[in-house]
């Protein structure tokens, strides 16, 4: 019986083949190592994120057969981190040193730019890595220009950057897989339509908008008051139209209606008239 593989779609030639324990899904044991590689490189290593191709979505078991040696270190070091960051650790933002902040270092600097870590012993801007400083943007222009002039935001729980290629508004952040809406970034399990495009222009970061926090919070300020501004006066506009409309109406029911009473008055008078006669007629 010819089998077809659940990741190329394609007839399975080859005695080598992966089957999931829990669904029927079957497919080349090749195309299967490619599948978890390109998982396991995109940082795709917890338990939601590497299951099985088929229907079931069940988390894969015995990875470790379907991957190098170099690819499974790979892998556990990706899932510790992982694991770690979803538990709210943060990491020293230094290329040259990347160690967990400790808990010491987590109460002072939790959620903030500022952190200071215990293993370089290095006080740094947790954004860009540099040496901290007070100015709120960090040096590296090029990197801010990119973003500004990409669809790159940073996610809301985790502050990691994250650039956009097409697709829909639902993200889910590869770091601490959070999910949340890219337009408004409400959380996405209780994510409002209508409330979705005020707050999207609420949170946005365009350049349009200004180069800096308080720059934009001055900006939308002005836009929000002008379009409120710009709704009182339409709905004005509008209930003015319309009350116009309906006096127009009024008038105009006034002076024709009579004339069309009157009218079809005659017009039933005269048909009472001709009745008798066509009646006499016929006899």
């Amino acid at each position: 019986m010819n089998e077809l593989c659940n990741i190329c779609f394609e007839i399975i030639i080859t005695p080598s083949i992966w089957r999931c324990d829990t669904c029927s899904a079957v497919s080349c044991l090749r195309c299967m190592r490619q599948y978890v590689r390109h998982k396991v490189n995109g940082g795709q290593v917890t338990q939601a994120q590497l299951v099985c191709p088929g229907v079931c979505r069940q988390p894969l078991t015995n990875l470790e057969a379907l991957m190098a040696p170099t690819l499974w270190l790979k892998y556990t070091r990706f899932l510790t981190t992982q694991l770690e960051i979803q538990r709210g650790t943060r990491y020293c933002p230094r290329p040259s040193c990347g160690a967990a902040l400790q808990e010491s270092d987590e109460v002072k600097t939790k959620g903030k730019r500022r952190v200071y870590c215990h293993t370089c012993q290095i006080e740094s801007c947790f954004n860009c890595g540099e040496p901290f400083h007070s100015w709120p943007l960090c040096k590296d222009r090029q990197f801010r220009r990119y973003c500004d002039r990409n669809e790159v935001q940073t996610c809301n729980k985790c502050k990691w950057p994250i650039e956009k290629h097409g697709g829909c508004n639902h993200m889910t952040c590869l770091r601490c897989a959070y999910e949340f809406c890219w337009l408004c970034q409400q959380d996405w399990n209780t994510h409002s339509k209508v409330q979705c495009l005020p707050l999207a222009v609420f949170h946005s970061k365009n350049i349009a908008f200004g180069p800096t926090p308080p720059v934009r919070f001055v900006t939308k300020s002005v836009v929000a008051t002008v379009a409120a501004g710009s709704a009182i006066v339409v709905g004005t506009a509008a209930a003015g139209l319309a009350l116009t409309g309906a006096s127009v109406i009024a008038c105009v029911a006034v002076f024709a209606l009579p004339p069309i009473a009157v009218k079809q008055q005659l017009k039933k008078a005269k048909l009472k008239k001709m009745r008798p006669l066509d009646a006499t007629a016929a006899a």
